[in-house]
């Protein structure tokens, strides 16, 4: 006679071996789902973080395009007044400059006698 295969042996030895491989693949899942939550609170750190610099590098931006601002305006200052004075050095420099004894005393009231005026 034949073998009678028990039926409910047979599931048994199926659901066993069914629950091995489902746990290790469960277990499998697992271990991958904890660390894309890691990944996930990295990435949503690293977002944190650099959005924080980002700030503080548009806050820099400003501030040096500012001072740049500034830098201009006084450069164009300078610029103005060096050439103001270079005008007023080369004006200075054409002008004759007078005696000691008239920058101390200022104009003489003597009047020169001319040529046709000669005492006699």
């Amino acid at each position: 006679m034949a073998d009678i295969i028990n039926i409910t042996d047979l599931g048994g030895e199926l659901n066993r071996a069914l629950t091995n491989s489902v746990s290790s693949i469960i277990t499998f899942f697992n271990i991958i789902g904890i660390a894309l939550i890691i990944y996930i609170i990295y990435l949503i750190l690293r977002a944190f973080f650099n959005w924080k610099s980002a700030a503080k590098i548009s806050k820099m931006t400003k501030d040096v395009e500012e001072i740049n601002a500034k830098i201009d305006r006084l450069t164009k200052k300078v610029d103005r007044i060096s050439h103001q004075l270079i005008e007023r050095g080369i004006k200075k420099k054409e002008a004759k400059k007078k005696g000691f004894f008239r920058r101390l005393f200022g104009k003489s009231k003597r009047k020169k006698i001319g040529e046709n005026n000669k005492l006699k």
